[in-house]
């Protein structure tokens, strides 16, 4: 890809972007993400698989996703108020 398309293409986002911060999603799947939740999907976490349970993974190298999982899992326990949570996704694709 040409520089300039590659620039063109990446005005074209920041456009839609700067747009979508002045409008009122009304459609829940296409809310503002916070500033958070997008640092953690341009990290390397967003790449990994870490299927199966925390300790106890098909994959090694996950110490770091186990850690996460287990502190978000407590994390919704207390503010759902629960006795369990699943925090992993439906489905990886």
């Amino acid at each position: 890809m040409a520089t300039e398309d590659a620039a063109y293409i990446r005005q074209k986002v920041m456009d839609h972007n700067k747009w979508f911060e002045e409008c009122i999603p009304m459609i829940a799947s296409e809310n503002l993400m916070s500033p958070l939740a997008k640092e953690m999907l341009i990290s390397d976490f967003a790449d990994r698989y870490a299927e199966g349970l925390p300790g106890k993974r098909y994959y090694q190298g996950n110490i770091y996703v186990d850690e996460v999982e287990l502190k978000t899992i407590e994390l919704a326990k207390k503010v759902f108020d629960a006795d369990f949570a699943d925090v992993r996704p439906i489905s990886g694709t």
